[in-house]
């Protein structure tokens, strides 16, 4: 979806022509700022107006830029923090993963292929089911999908959605790799003791996949759901989401200029 988004954004779609013409007249206008000149100062005041709407577009823009900065330089900084930290440790491989192990104490995580664990999870009796939560996100490449929305969200950080789906798409990794644990025959009620063991450590790494990410309880209330598929809803939503997906491609379709009174 977010690539789709993207993509009508750009307005890429091929043009229909000839859709919409109204009295043979195919000029396209384009709405100024409205400015009242006076005879004895109209252009000195003109002048004033238009220097200040640039000047505050200048502001808007330096205001965005330097927020894409920040972002882009935080994404950076943990993409470097996470390779210095393989440098250093090394990997040795352990139960079908590759494992960077570090001295201090904090929540696995994973990250491009890598799982992260500190040393004194080694000898955890938990250490099996707990790795089959990140085997999860290894398989299904959930850290590239988070790379291209921190991307996203960096060059989009003024959209709420953009930020609703940053949240909503971690939950889904983590839903996802829930579900993979149960089916390699993990009981539930053990596994949900381990998370919640697990709940007050770990690193904010916005780009890493960790075993213990919150909120826990709607993690807890989806495992215990019994799930089912529902002809009925999937129909309606079809239902739904189709016509407006239509109508959004029809009018990334239609030339501008040829729409006019």
């Amino acid at each position: 979806t977010l690539v789709a988004s993207l993509v009508l954004g750009l307005n890429l779609l091929p043009r229909i022509q000839g859709m919409f013409q109204s009295n043979g007249f195919s000029d396209a206008g384009i709405l100024l700022p409205e400015f009242v000149i006076e005879a004895s100062s109209g252009m000195q005041k003109a002048g004033e107006g238009m220097a200040s709407l640039g000047s505050q577009k200048a502001w808007i823009l330096i205001v965005y830029l330097v927020v894409v900065g920040l972002l882009l330089l935080r994404l950076m900084l943990s993409v470097a923090w996470l390779m210095l930290r393989m440098v250093r440790r090394g990997i040795v491989r352990s139960h079908g993963l590759r494992l960077v192990v570090s001295e201090k104490p904090h929540a696995p995580f994973s990250f491009m292929g890598l799982v992260y664990v500190s040393r004194q999870l080694m000898q955890d009796p938990d250490m099996e089911s707990i790795l089959l939560h990140e085997k999860a996100h290894l398989r299904r490449w959930h850290s590239f999908d988070l790379m291209f929305l921190e991307l996203i969200t960096a060059i989009f950080w003024f959209h709420p959605l953009v930020w609703m789906l940053r949240r909503e798409l971690k939950q889904q990794h983590e839903y996802e790799a829930d579900r993979y644990v149960l089916d390699n025959k993990v009981e539930k009620v053990y596994y949900q003791k381990l998370l919640l063991n697990f709940a007050t450590h770990g690193l904010r790494i916005p780009l890493v996949n960790s075993f213990h990410v919150s909120p826990l309880k709607k993690r807890i209330l989806m495992m215990n759901k019994k799930t089912k598929t529902n002809l009925f809803r999937l129909l309606l939503s079809a239902a739904i989401v189709l016509p407006f997906v239509g109508a959004v491609l029809l009018m990334q379709s239609v030339n501008a200029s040829e729409i006019g009174a």
